[in-house]
């Protein structure tokens, strides 16, 4: 993303978030900053530092300024993308709401889709969009027909029927060693290899939430969270149980740490190890998913109130002005910095990316 800079020893006056003991300054980003809708999905950051945001009526690409909109014109199979995330190549991938899922083609600004890959198009995932990144390289995506598309090196293999009619859908596929996978459902777990299943059992309940991180699977029912870890054959052994005093609404992995959202539309972020709340980070916005990016800065996708930014307080200083060294004054205004020099020169700098320059008329001797 664009590096972030203050001008002298000043620092931003910043809002202070109810709960969170951490001071903040949050920016919401909507369709007046061209976003494509106000209704957004998920983001992620590429490997260049670019934030991808997806919404009901396209993908956009923030480079820190401004958002360029990506729509079928681009290769998008469908405009309402619901889904986002980066393979164990980085490649971009996108999950429409209708149709085949879609992947970025960087060297030419656009996507491959079921129109241009024959591969894509036998990966039919029906009125589901789950999706889990294989560890070896490619992807494994599901349908509410209990079939599995496994997507490695430009080929699509295609496993039907993996569970019978009376379990639930297949939520997430861990692939804990080359060419053996686990099939994660809300209500039961199975191994199988291309062959098909060759051992499963049933959890006794079932779970709302599956997440898979760093080796562990973590099921989430209710207001509790129970933590299991992979051994080399696939086993699973119990860790721990996390119970918090509200329903969970929402539970994702941020990338950095966990966050869960309440019923009542409070949002924490918790300990990556221990699922201990460290933070209240915001409330009363309906949440659908939570990014925190390589520089710190918390990226919230709302239902209805588009994106919002929560960006730690920066304290640094702006060198690359040598007349800023020295002989300046600075004022406060419309929270915006305003600094000028003794050789009528003015920065104003908005608090976020952009310094202006400007040259007085009367300058002062």
């Amino acid at each position: 993303m664009i590096p972030f800079c203050v001008l002298g020893f000043l620092f931003i006056f910043l809002m202070h978030l109810s709960g969170s003991g951490q001071t903040v300054q949050m920016v919401s980003y909507t369709l007046k900053d061209r976003l494509p809708s106000n209704s957004i999905y998920r983001t992620l950051q590429d490997k260049y530092g670019f934030l991808w945001v997806s919404t009901e009526n396209g993908l956009a690409r923030f480079d820190g300024r401004k958002f360029e909109t990506y729509t079928t014109a681009h290769g998008l199979p469908d405009n309402e993308i619901i889904d986002i995330f980066t393979d164990s190549n980085q490649i971009i991938w996108a999950i429409p709401f209708r149709r085949s899922p879609c992947f970025y083609l960087e060297n030419e600004s656009v996507f491959a889709s079921e129109n241009t890959d024959a591969e894509l198009k036998a990966i039919d995932l029906g009125n589901s969009h789950n999706v889990s990144v294989l560890s070896s390289g490619g992807v494994a995506f599901y349908n509410h027909l209990l079939d599995i598309f496994l997507y490695k090196q430009g080929k699509t293999t295609v496993i039907k029927k993996i569970t019978s009619k009376k379990s639930s859908l297949p939520v997430k596929v861990i692939e804990y060693a080359p060419e053996s996978f686990l099939c994660v459902a809300q209500d039961s777990l199975r191994y199988f290899m291309h062959n098909g299943i060759y051992k499963q059992f049933y959890f006794g309940e079932t779970f709302q939430n599956i997440l898979y991180h760093s080796g562990k699977i973590f099921l989430q029912k209710g207001n509790q969270i129970k933590v299991y870890g992979i051994k080399k054959q696939g086993e699973l052994h119990f860790l721990f149980q996390k119970e918090f005093p509200f329903p969970i609404q929402i539970f994702c992995f941020t990338g950095k740490r966990f966050a869960v959202t309440s019923a009542n539309s409070y949002t924490y972020l918790l300990d990556k190890d221990n699922l201990e709340i460290r933070e209240n980070i915001i409330n009363n916005i309906l949440v659908r998913n939570i990014l925190e990016d390589n520089d710190g800065n918390i990226w919230v996708s709302t239902l209805e109130n588009g994106l919002i930014k929560i960006q730690l307080k920066r304290i640094s200083s702006y060198t690359d002005i040598p007349d800023l060294n020295q002989h300046f004054n600075t004022i406060l205004k419309n929270n915006k910095i305003i600094v000028g020099n003794n050789k009528g020169e003015i920065y104003v700098y908005d608090g976020l990316y952009d310094i202006k320059k400007s040259i007085s008329t009367n300058p002062t001797t």
